[in-house]
């Protein structure tokens, strides 16, 4: 075990943060070395500089709900921010609030916080940038993972003085830097006037929520929030199933081409006498969804299409469940980390039944 992980195992927590099998992951893994050497340093040709990377993707995994959607909210503030200083013509030269400042703060806090505290994403956001306010008095953001490592080690009198104002800022125009992101990213205009803070009623972990958060900004951009009644919001997973391919396609539906065209016909009669739920063109992410999440409309277009016989009527079941079931995922990734070893070993986290 590398020394310094010691610490990391032992030190007191207030939560199980992240778990003890977690933590017993990273002390056991350890730490990448990579060939960067420090800016200006006579020998930076030569040096070394130690990675985390591994450490922080697990312990990230295990971020409670709320924390990692505030994370995700003062990101895009804090990029709004930055977009604005590039536009300006003044070349700035102090150093700026990171990301990673953000997401370590996140860290510590997760530990040395009950989870009952995080009532709400823009409470967590508060949370947050109110420890970086008095790590950047003391000057002093320990990495989560080696305490003697000072984040703000090289940051100089001029510099925690800017990130203070930043944080001040961030702060001051959170609420409506968190509206704009919002209602770019979503369609607020029937809850437009709620309390920002039942913002964490999203954060249900279906897999649809999880891929969401790891989306690129433009497919988030067309997501659109339902309310239920109360703090309860679903996603609209269409935009997901707009980055399938021709190839992903091929999978559930077999003769894409036929099904698509059995779609068109059907989409040409009355209203009333189409299947039930049947919409849009299948070559929109609204068709899509409307096709591939209904199973006994897609059962029907198969049928419809003679893609699908009796005989292979099993068959085709079984595919669905096993694609459903992630062991078509799990196949992929066997054969990448055969051929590509799997140095960062991530496959638990990956599936739920490793």
């Amino acid at each position: 075990m590398t020394p310094f992980f010691e610490e990391f195992r032992t030190r007191p927590r207030v939560t199980d943060f992240p778990p003890a099998e977690a933590r017993e992951d990273i002390c056991r893994f350890g730490v990448h070395l990579v060939p960067t050497g420090h800016p200006g340093s006579p020998t930076e040709h030569i040096e070394l500089r130690l990675s985390f990377s591994r450490a922080e993707v697990v312990a990230a995994w295990h971020l409670f709900p709320t924390v990692r959607i505030a994370i995700h909210g003062l990101k895009n503030v804090r990029n709004e921010m930055k977009k604005r200083r590039k536009k300006t013509a003044v070349k700035e030269t102090k150093k700026h609030l990171k990301s990673y400042h953000i997401k370590t703060t996140a860290l510590w806090l997760c530990q040395d916080v009950p989870r009952e505290s995080w009532t709400s994403a823009t409470t967590a956001m508060y949370m947050i940038l109110d420890r970086l306010e008095e790590a950047v008095g003391e000057r002093t953001l320990h990495c989560f993972f080696w305490t003697e490592i000072n984040l703000f080690e090289e940051f100089s009198a001029e510099d925690m003085d800017a990130m203070r104002l930043q944080i001040q800022k961030i702060r001051k125009i959170l609420l409506t830097g968190l509206m704009g992101w919002f209602d770019k990213c979503f369609d607020l205009q029937s809850w437009a006037d709620r309390d920002m803070s039942s913002i964490e009623g999203i954060c249900q972990q279906s897999p649809e929520d999880r891929a969401m958060l790891a989306a690129p900004d433009d497919l988030v951009g067309n997501a659109r929030l339902e309310a239920h009644g109360g703090d309860v919001y679903t996603w609209d997973v269409a935009p997901l199933l707009g980055l399938l391919n021709d190839s992903d396609m091929q999978v559930p539906l077999g003769e894409p081409e036929a099904v698509a065209s059995w779609w068109r016909q059907q989409l040409r009669l009355p209203r009333a006498e189409r299947p039930q739920g049947m919409t849009a063109d299948l070559d929109t992410p609204q068709g899509r969804k409307e096709l591939l999440l209904n199973s006994n409309l897609l059962l029907r277009a198969l049928e419809e299409t003679g893609v699908l016989s009796s005989t292979s009527h099993q068959l085709w079941r079984r595919g669905i469940e096993r694609m459903l079931s992630g062991s078509e995922l799990r196949t992929k990734y066997d054969a990448i980390t055969g051929a590509l070893p799997d140095r960062w070993q991530l496959r638990q986290y990956v599936f739920d039944d490793c």
